[in-house]
């Protein structure tokens, strides 16, 4: 029950995650509520096959296989939403395209000038 976050404490995390990303809050919600939708029985963790649904989600499912070693920074075979977030943030910028175009119509949120 260590990784049990409460409503609370999760909005705290979300910001916090997004002040150390690229990501801003909105960003971060949405992939907190992906990866929410893919873990089993409540658990706070993706196991490899929850990742790569994420990862085709998010157009990186031909790469999912590659990914997921890197992402699993503890070796246990299952990934914990940081650093799921903390990983594709790394990623190089044309990956993380459809991470930013939340309403999938091309629009990634830069404002006019």
């Amino acid at each position: 029950m260590g990784n049990v976050v409460g409503k609370g404490s999760l909005h705290a995390v979300i910001g916090v995650i997004a002040n150390k990303t690229h990501f801003t809050r909105e960003e971060v919600e949405a992939l907190h509520k992906d990866f929410w939708s893919l873990t089993k029985n409540g658990e706070c963790f993706l196991d490899k096959e929850g990742f790569k649904q994420l990862c085709e989600k998010h157009n990186l499912g031909s790469r999912a296989e590659l990914l997921f070693p890197i992402f699993d920074k503890s070796k246990t075979g299952k990934i914990c939403f940081k650093d799921f977030v903390f990983g594709f943030d790394k990623l190089p910028l044309q990956k993380q395209y459809s991470l930013h175009d939340l309403h999938s119509d091309s629009d990634v949120g830069v404002a006019a000038a």
